[in-house]
């Protein structure tokens, strides 16, 4: 069900910024403005790294035992961090993401981070230090002290700490891709709003509808409205799954697009791009065990710029439970 919902949320943050997706206006002409972005802060700073082995927390209980462990960290180009979490026990992934600032020290760059959910610091070691110590054996960027608690959505609070530990250290670090196209979509996007536009031969229907964000925010029940009083019909299951309001978005030049709701939670996909033009995405879930009945693995995405706003429109087709088919696209309007 949750990729389900990754996939609605998705649509509602799409189908956001493209004059000509009416079907009921007339085609117009528009000349875009060039793309103007400003550099993300932490440009420089965006990477991911493995943990090898996992790190695994320690409760903040009497028990010593706990089901998940630290797999990976990655540093975005707006100053995000998303940790990933796996849970051993039950096999899933766990995502949180938190504001972080960076600071230097004589040997070592520390990110800091003192959210409602993730609170501690993260060193990296940028040169070799003296004594005999274990870190004065170990090179330039291999190693990383990590100190941290975390506030899981059951409540429980895990702490995840290596500073006595010798043996973990990063596998593998994904480099950031140095493409003109890759460098203007990796940042944190606002949503400004979304435009559906959904057709139905068999029901005889083509509605266009644009929605705006609210407080800063973008709420997936306006398209949910829409939907419902155009005849889609969907099951309760499902409409609940629109009750969630969009924070942000962010693509991370490490191949990541997150979903970032007010609630504090993240949806996490992988991205990659789908034509040599740049202009075409691939996105798809991390946790391949979700299902998704609303958007197939031959969803169209596409991206576009005019200034500084970019157009992240999906297309798809889906049924409803009556079985009946709608042609939909959906565009999410972002701005930085």
């Amino acid at each position: 069900m949750k990729k389900k919902f990754f996939y609605l949320a998705l649509a509602a943050i799409i189908c956001a910024f493209n004059v000509g997706c009416s079907s009921d206006d007339d085609e117009k002409e528009v000349k875009p403005e060039p793309a103007n972005f400003t550099t993300p802060p932490y440009a420089e700073e965006a990477m991911q790294f493995n943990l090898s082995p996992e790190l695994k927390a320690a409760s903040n209980t009497e028990s010593s035992e706990t089901a998940y462990a630290l797999k990976s960290i990655n540093f975005s180009e707006s100053g995000k961090i998303l940790l990933e979490l796996h849970n051993t026990v039950e096999g899933n992934l766990v995502y949180l993401m938190e504001d972080a600032t960076v600071s230097n020290e004589a040997y070592a760059k520390v990110y800091s981070m003192n959210g409602s959910k993730v609170t501690g610091t993260i060193k990296m070691w940028t040169a070799r230090t003296a004594g005999n110590g274990p870190r004065a054996t170990r090179a330039p960027g291999g190693d990383m002290e990590i100190i941290l608690k975390v506030k899981l959505s059951n409540n429980e609070t895990v702490n995840f700490n290596n500073s006595e530990d010798e043996n973990t250290v990063i596998n593998t670090i994904t480099p950031p891709v140095a493409d003109e196209a890759t460098n203007r979509l990796a940042r944190t996007w606002n949503v400004l709003g979304a435009i559906l536009d959904l057709k139905s031969e068999k029901k005889n229907i083509k509605a266009y509808e644009e929605f705006d964000s609210r407080n800063g925010m973008f709420y997936l029940e306006d398209v949910l409205a829409e939907a419902l009083d155009q005849g889609v019909n969907l099951t309760e299951e499902e409409q609940q799954e629109f009750k969630r309001v969009v924070k942000n978005v962010t693509f991370t030049k490490t191949g990541l697009f997150i979903i970032h709701y007010a609630d504090e939670t993240e949806d996490v996909a992988e991205w990659s791009w789908a034509n040599a033009e740049k202009t075409e995405i691939n996105i798809r879930l991390k946790d391949n065990a979700m299902g998704n009945k609303f958007i197939s693995d031959t969803t169209k995405f596409t991206v576009a710029y005019n200034g500084n706003r970019c157009n992240l429109k999906a297309e798809t087709a889906l049924s409803d439970k009556d079985n009946n088919d709608w042609e939909a696209v959906l565009i999410l309007k972002l701005t930085e």
